[in-house]
């Protein structure tokens, strides 16, 4: 796993920099808080200041933006590849 490099903010009227929220992340390292980008689906940012998002791994998928995690393929489907934002019906075995 490699590590992640944090892009702070500051927030309007704060003394402190804050980074990007979990589920976004600041791709060009900008210290604007309109700079956050939401990961896409098939992507996920599991903590703060984030730089990239990270693809979920074959077996995983996520369908929605700005998340956390990815979610496991449900029984009776698969994900084969990494960034999925959906699951595939698993192929049905041939009766003999």
């Amino acid at each position: 796993m490699l590590p992640l490099a944090v892009t702070l903010y500051f927030a309007a009227g704060a003394a402190q920099a804050a980074s990007c929220p979990a589920g976004t992340y600041s791709g060009n390292g900008s210290d604007r808080p309109a700079a956050c980008q939401p990961a896409r689906p098939g992507y996920f940012v599991s903590g703060t200041g984030a730089t990239a998002p990270r693809a979920c791994s074959p077996g995983r998928f996520q369908p929605a933006s700005a998340q956390t995690s990815c979610l496991p393929a449900r029984a009776g489907s698969f994900v084969a590849v990494a960034a999925a934002s959906a699951t595939a019906p698993a192929p049905r075995p041939h009766a003999p």
